[in-house]
This record gives structure tokens, C-alpha cells and sequence, in this order.
């Protein structure tokens, strides 16, 4: 099919569910932010498909796919608010998840306690069954030894069950076959075979990929069935893909069995969006934070590549498995104004939520949250609805931190203007020293980057954060708000599949061929993968990664495959690439040193028709009069401008200080920054220069 139908991203978050809607045949993005259902998520997606395809006048039918974004797995995790869960291991390692790495989350503080586990020890069951270091079956279970496993398995009521086999990374097809034979005998329980998830060594981490997956199956489950249920009440007949951590899409189909794929999915999508973004309008190196109402989120594009990486943090637990590089910075928009004990101001890391929310949405919250500050401030006005949904109320707003201001001992009639604008410094603060240190991590110097924010309050935060990170330009797309929403819509179909080596490469040539091999078995289980995902496809694509190391480290590189002939590889062409890139990460390379292969991954890619962002324009509401009002900034007031966003023209010379609104956001230009709209309608902020 080589002409793309009417496609739908949505991104479910905790204040908001977004939806653009992307319309080939009028040229035309269609925006809407629906409130979210806490109690029932898939309610929110069902109506809001409802009425984005009402404000762009298309059939429900003739949508052709929906890709869908969520975080309730994360939450899930994170709030430990997961299935009733049972592991089984070997018999030796029913201590795995207490013992882990043996390591302190956090070495410099002794006080700091050991995580505790995703599932109490007593949920851990030992079996005899156990493969040795080749991948040979050493003891295999009988017909009893299943029996006696399946009737501990239903002693404990459980929901879902992990296997994690030792060594089973080696054979997934017999840990597999276990899963199988214990099915027989487990009615109603969800069960997951830990290697065919991530079949890749180090027990540890492979169980808690598999554990986490067994962990969120029956609710993500439950939460895909009601949402294809909604949809289909709404008239939608097209296909439904769930958006996943290495910034693809999959299958629902694919989803329901591998839902830890779909953990990190959304700030995924916000951040290839920005990488589709970073190509078409020639900012091609660019750091993006993603302001939400809990957290922001930051990753850095360079020449419009987005950043992978292997290993994350959720919750408590390692994630080892491909994802996008997204790092926690600092506050959103719901983080809470605290004083501690001496009288300093803090903010976060303690959210408001959606519900109550921020004080001056009215629902119920009384603390103070950035987003209390910025109303008080009059960086977000009270006359129009957030979001188009939810009404702001300024005095709810200004009685939350007049409490705060009052613990400051911020007198007279500013004080809670100045205690707003000195929590918005410190949340700034905040941000940009997380940020700096990302940065430094990567060895990066921001000059010649710009600062891509999105997210409901990104554009509210850019250009204070610009100035405290050091960072002279900002560019805003026309939909920051929902710009998650929109990398869903823009994703293509991406799965990731691994086999373990563990060769030295010798010249031999034997870990060459044991990596053609495996290269050859990875692309047939990836083709086949393809196959059955849909028709929408247009084309394929494969990209290849090795895990390598000198002998003897404990932790490996990965190395782009890309220049390597993967049908022949060679020794000599795996060592040649393994140092430099060992030189590009470190800085130097030891070439008289062995080099060991231990994994080889595979990303299977299929295209879906693309979407020409440059010339896709978005449907913003209509131009209404906006009066100008002050604003509170660097602790006094100033006359600010504003502006509505959609009658602003391309071309235009923007005055500052300047509050451009639109429906999913809200701009801040302060008076040392100059502001400009582009050719495409982004907004370019450039910071004056300083004397």
C-alpha cells in the first residue's frame, strides 16, 4: 500500500489523552486533548477518537490505523500495582531478586536501603530443571515434577508466572516448551517464558525483563481488549498498533504477548517525532525536553539520529532491553511546592496528579504546583481552558502559594508573585543541572544544539531553562502539546530480536561464522515477524548491533553493524570496528588486546507510508482577540504582549515579552530573547546577545 489513509496517534497521560490526527488528502493535522479517565483509561481514547474525528470530518471508518501510546505499564511497575506473580527458577537461585548485583542503588548514601522485590520470596519456586553452560538440558522435568510445580503455582492464587530457567537464553525453545506444559495444568494464569522475551545472558536482568512482563501482562491485557472494544463502538475498523521503548510500533497482537515492549513507549514517540521534526526543518542536532505534569524528560538528537541505548532504570529495576535514551530531568507541571525544615524552598518530587491536580483546576488540590506558579505569574491565563478542557482559576492558584510565601516569609502584596517566580527559578535550577550533567555524560558541548520542547508546559519552561542550560535557541513545533501523540502517528513498525555468542574473536574466523549464523537465524525470525504484522507495510529494513568487549570487562559496547557484511563477516572487520568505536566512546582503543563478541541484536523495521511533515499543516482554532497583561518575571512585573498562535503568519518578527497561546500550550517569550515564526510556522527563540 503506498499511499498512507487517515492515521490517529494518541498518547495517554496522567492530566490529558492526546490525539492528532493526521489527514493526507486535506494536507492537515487535527489536534485534541481529551481528559483522562484514571479509573478507566480506555474511556478517555474511545471519546476522544470520537470527537477528533468529528472535528476533522472523517468517517471513523476510514481511519485507517491508530497508534496508541500509554504509561500504564510504567505506573503499574513504579506503583507496584501489578498482577498477583509468581517466578520459577532453578533450584539455587531462589534468592535471585534480593541478591540482584549485590550493589547499593546509591553509593555515597549508607543510608539507603535495598530495593525490595517486584515479588515476595515466597512467590519464588524452585524446579530441578536446568541447562548447563552450552545449552544442554543437565536435569529436565518429569511429568510429577510438573504436576507438584503447577499445584505450588495455584497454592498461591497468583494472576501471572515468569520462568527463568538458568542458561535458557541458550535454548529459548525449551524454557519455552516448560511454559507450555504448565499452561496445561494453569488455567486463567498468565504465564511468560523469561528467554523467549530477551534471550540474552545475565540471569539477574533477564529475569526481571521476563518478571516485569508477568507482572504487567493481565492488566495490559485487559486494558488493549477494552480499548479495541471502544473503538469499535465508535465505528473504527482500521488496525490498532501500540507504540513501543525503542520508538516503533507493534502489532496489537505482538503487544498483548510482549508488554514490556510498551513500558517507555511514550516519551519514545515524543522524542522520534522530534528526530522526523530535526531532519525536515534543518535543526538536525537538537536536545528535547518533554514537560508533562509529573516529570520531564530529556534525549539528544545529533544529525537527526535519535540516541539508543540497552539499559534503563524503571522504578527500582533494570530494563536490558533496547530502548530510546530518555533521561528523568527534573519537575512537570504537577510537582509541589514544599519548605523543609530550614526554610528552603523545594519542588517536587511529589506530583499532584491528575486528580486532585494542581490547585487551580479546582478539583480538590490545595498544594502548590508549578503549574499554580505559572497562573500566578500570568504565564497561563484564566480565561481560556487548558487544554481547550479545564477552566484555571487564579485565586485557587494565588492562596496555594500565598501558603508557601507565607512559610518564606515573603511579605506584602508580591509575595506570592515572588514566591511563584523563586519556585519556578528553583525547579529551573533543578532541570538544568540534571541536564548539564546528561549532556557531560555524553560528552556533548551544546553549542550549535537547540533546545525542541514539548509537552503541555515545555514551551512555558524553554526559554528559562535555555538561559540556566546555556542554550541560546529554541525552536517550538506548532504542536508541542502533543507531540508524543504525534510520534505515534509517525512511527513504523520496529521489534527487536537477540541471540548470545560469547567469542573471542582470534582470527580464526570461528566467531565470524558463529555470528553470520546467528545473523542468518535472526533475520528469518524477524522476516517472519514482518509477515504477519499487517498489510500496511511498504517496505522492510534491518539493522544490526553487536555487544562487544575486550577480554575480561565485565560490560560490553554496542557496535553498528552497518558497515560489516553480514552474510561473510570477518574477524578482522569486527575487531576494526570494535575499536573505533571503543575510541569514540573512551577515547582511546587497545588493539593488542583481545576482543570477545557476547551478543548480536537485531531491529526488523517495516515502513509504513510516510508522512510528509513539511508539508502536513496543523489545524489550530481559530484567532481570537488577546488583550496584553502583565506578567511576573525575574521578581518584577513587566507588559507583556500576547499573541494567539494561529494567527501568526510565517515570516513574522515576534515582539517580547510576548505569551503566545494555543489550544495544547502556552509560550513565554521574556524580554531578552527575540522571537520569530519560520517558513514551516514553528516558533524560533533566539537569546539576545549578552553585553
Amino acid at each position: 500500500m503506498s499511499n498512507p489513509g487517515v492515521r490517529i496517534g494518541v498518547d495517554v497521560g496522567g492530566t490529558f489523552t492526546d490525539f492528532v490526527l493526521l489527514d493526507p488528502a486535506s494536507g492537515l493535522l487535527h489536534l485534541h486533548k481529551e481528559p483522562s479517565t484514571p479509573d478507566e483509561p480506555s474511556r478517555a481514547v474511545a471519546i476522544g477518537f470520537s470527537a477528533i474525528t468529528g472535528r476533522a470530518a472523517v468517517d471513523p471508518g476510514a481511519v485507517q490505523l491508530i497508534s496508541h501510546g500509554t504509561t500504564i505499564g510504567l505506573n503499574s511497575i513504579i506503583q507496584r500495582k501489578g498482577a498477583r506473580t509468581a517466578l520459577i527458577v532453578s533450584r539455587g537461585s531462589k534468592d535471585i531478586l534480593e541478591l540482584g548485583r549485590c550493589k547499593m542503588r546509591d553509593p555515597l548514601n549508607f543510608f539507603d536501603s535495598k530495593e525490595v522485590p517486584l515479588v515476595p520470596r515466597s512467590h519464588v519456586i524452585e524446579t530441578d530443571f536446568r541447562l548447563d553452560a552450552n545449552g544442554n538440558v543437565s536435569v529436565e522435568p518429569t511429568s510429577a515434577a510438573i504436576a507438584t510445580i503447577a499445584a505450588q503455582v495455584g497454592d498461591l492464587g497468583v494472576q501471572s508466572l515468569a520462568i527463568a530457567i538458568t542458561n535458557a537464553y541458550l535454548a529459548p525453545e525449551l524454557e519455552s516448551r516448560f511454559a507450555a506444559q504448565l499452561a496445561e495444568q494453569l488455567t486463567g494464569v498468565s504465564i511468560t517464558a523469561v528467554s523467549s522475551i530477551w534471550p540474552e545472558i545475565r540471569e539477574y536482568e533477564r529475569a526481571m525483563v521476563g518478571l516485569m512482563n508477568a507482572y504487567i501482562a493481565p492488566l495490559m491485557q485487559n486494558y488493549f481488549a477494552s480499548v479495541e472494544k471502544g473503538l469499535a463502538t465508535q465505528g473504527f475498523r482500521g488496525k490498532l498498533h501500540i507504540t513501543t521503548s525503542n520508538g516503533g510500533t507493534v502489532s496489537v497482537a505482538t503487544a498483548r504477548e510482549r508488554p514490556i515492549d510498551t513500558i517507555l513507549s511514550g516519551p519514545a514517540a515524543g522524542v522520534v517525532a522530534t528526530a522526523r521534526f530535526a531532519e525536515v526543518f534543518s535543526q538536525r542536532s537538537a536536545i528535547t525536553v518533554d514537560m508533562g505534569g509529573t516529570s520531564s524528560d530529556m534525549s539528544v538528537i545529533t544529525e537527526a539520529d535519535v540516541e539508543y541505548s540497552t539499559r534503563a532504570q524503571v522504578g527500582d529495576f533494570p530494563l536490558f532491553t533496547p530502548v530510546v535514551s530518555v533521561s528523568a530531568i527534573g519537575a512537570g507541571g504537577g510537582s509541589v511546592l514544599w519548605v523543609d525544615d530550614f526554610g528552603v524552598l523545594k519542588v517536587g518530587p511529589e506530583s499532584a496528579g491528575a486528580a486532585p491536580g494542581p490547585a487551580c483546576y479546582g478539583r480538590g488540590g490545595t498544594r502548590a504546583t508549578v503549574t499554580d506558579c505559572y497562573v500566578v505569574c500570568g504565564l497561563l491565563s484564566t480565561a481560556h481552558k487548558l487544554g481547550g478542557q479545564v477552566s484555571l482559576s487564579y485565586q485557587l492558584a494565588r492562596d496555594a502559594v500565598a501558603v508557601v510565601a507565607a512559610q518564606l516569609k515573603f511579605a506584602g502584596p508580591d509575595g506570592p508573585e515572588r514566591a511563584a517566580w523563586a519556585a519556578l527559578k528553583v525547579a529551573t535550577s533543578k532541570m538544568a543541572t540534571e541536564l548539564q550533567k546528561g549532556l557531560a555524560v555524553r560528552g556533548i558541548d551544546q553549542k550549535g544544539y537547540a533546545l525542541i520542547p514539548f509537552g503541555g508546559a515545555g514551551p512555558t519552561q524553554a526559554a528559562m531553562l535555555a538561559v540556566e542550560a546555556r542554550l541560546d535557541r529554541v525552536v517550538i513545533p506548532e504542536s508541542p502539546g502533543t507531540f508524543c501523540a504525534l510520534g505515534a502517528a509517525l512511527s513504523d513498525l520496529k521489534r527487536d530480536f537477540s541471540r548470545t555468542i560469547r567469542q573471542s574473536i582470534s582470527g580464526t574466523e570461528a566467531a565470524s561464522r558463529s555470528l553470520a549464523a546467528a545473523i542468518k537465524a535472526l533475520k528469518s525470525e524477524g522476516a517472519g515477524w514482518l509477515e504477519q504484522e499487517g498489510d500496511l507495510l511498504i517496505a522492510t529494513e534491518y539493522r544490526l548491533v553487536a555487544d562487544m568487549r575486550y577480554r575480561g570487562q565485565s560490560y560490553e559496547i554496542p557496535v553498528d553493524l552497518a558497515a560489516i557484511d553480514s552474510e561473510q563477516p570477518s574477524d578482522q572487520q569486527l575487531t576494526q570496528a570494535f575499536h573505533k568505536e571503543h575510541f569514540r566512546v573512551y577515547r582511546f582503543a587497545d588493539e593488542k588486546s583481545l576482543v570477545e563478541i557476547t551478543s548480536v541484536r537485531l531491529t526488523a523495521v517495516g515502513k509504513l507510508a510516510h508522512m510528509n511533515l513539511a508539508t502536513i499543516k496543523v489545524k489550530l482554532p481559530p484567532s481570537t482577540e488577546r488583550p496584553s497583561r502583565r506578567i511576573f518575571m525575574n521578581d518584577r512585573w513587566h507588559e507583556a504582549v500576547v499573541l494567539d498562535r494561529s494567527a501568526l503568519r510565517a515570516g513574522q518578527t515576534l515582539p517580547s515579552p510576548a505569551v503566545i497561546e494555543q489550544q495544547d500550550t502556552t509560550t513565554v517569550i521574556p524580554g531578552d530573547w527575540t522571537g520569530a515564526v519560520d517558513s514551516y510556522g514553528n516558533l524560533v527563540l533566539q537569546r539576545k546577545e549578552r553585553t
